[in-house]
């Protein structure tokens, strides 16, 4: 108990308390006015903006990504399946610098894919700009789609398949069996990963600092608060971002209690 208490005391409530307490100070009084000069600039905005934009992105492009890998090595059956499944966690065991510098090494303006194209397509310039939101969510799609794959396919091996077979006996479609029992069924495996996926998404620093180019997010910005020396501005960018991480994160577990579901068949 006492170990546990540390943890959740000196590791997690007293940083944040601390931080809070430094976003809140003005020359040694309580203020809230670099919460009012951070929620009124215009460049702040945009920045907040584009976080929020890139972690709602993230969650849309590593579902698709994630969820449709999940029901294609968990839901049909083929040659080398478990190894497939393995080489698809890969993401989760290379460290995120090393991903992003693998990606600019391949589609970067110098990279192996965009010179190999160039000289196929005879073209004078990337067919493409590896760099900015696109860039970033590329990127985003390889290293954290893992958390819905994992997740879903949990979700996948746990269906009754009782439930399926019956529903086709009463002759139910096979839309009708994905919408009202499939995808019931893996809800809250996709919100819980949703709730990840977004806090992962806007607090991600590697991509939007290396590939970034003009897209600013709030990791960036906090940083270059702290190179400055601002660190009451860097706090209360600090709390900004953990307060839309929190905020997305409990209404993504109040909408997974709403939408908590189970079903079963009893032979007789």
């Amino acid at each position: 108990m006492v170990a546990l208490l540390w943890v959740l005391v000196g590791y997690i409530l007293y940083p944040a308390m601390k931080t809070l307490t430094v976003s809140l100070t003005v020359d040694g009084a309580f203020s809230l006015a670099r919460y009012g000069q951070l929620l009124t600039s215009g460049a702040s905005l945009i920045v907040l903006e584009n976080s929020i934009l890139l972690g709602a992105l993230t969650v849309v492009v590593c579902g698709i990504v994630g969820t449709s890998m999940a029901f294609l090595i968990h839901y049909f059956e083929f040659p080398c399946k478990d190894l497939v499944d393995k080489l698809l966690l890969l993401p989760v065991m290379l460290p995120g610098v090393i991903i992003v510098f693998s990606f600019v090494q391949l589609y970067g303006e110098s990279g192996l894919v965009t010179k190999t194209l160039e000289l196929v397509f005879g073209l004078e310039k990337a067919p493409y700009n590896f760099s900015g939101l696109p860039g970033i969510l590329f990127v985003h799609a390889y290293t954290q789609y893992v958390y819905f794959y994992i997740t879903v396919s949990i979700a996948i091996k746990h269906i009754d398949y009782s439930v399926i077979e019956s529903a086709r006996n009463l002759g139910a479609t096979k839309t009708k069996v994905f919408t009202s029992i499939i995808w019931p069924f893996i809800t809250p495996a996709l919100i819980t990963s949703s709730a990840v996926t977004f806090m992962t998404g806007i607090g991600s620093f590697t991509a939007p600092s290396i590939i970034g180019g003009g897209f600013k997010v709030l990791t960036t910005q906090i940083l270059l608060s702290k190179a400055n020396n601002y660190m009451d501005i860097a706090a209360t960018q600090v709390i900004v971002l953990m307060f839309i991480s929190l905020s997305f994160f409990f209404f993504f577990r109040w909408y997974e209690k709403k939408s908590t579901f189970s079903g079963s068949v009893k032979g007789v």
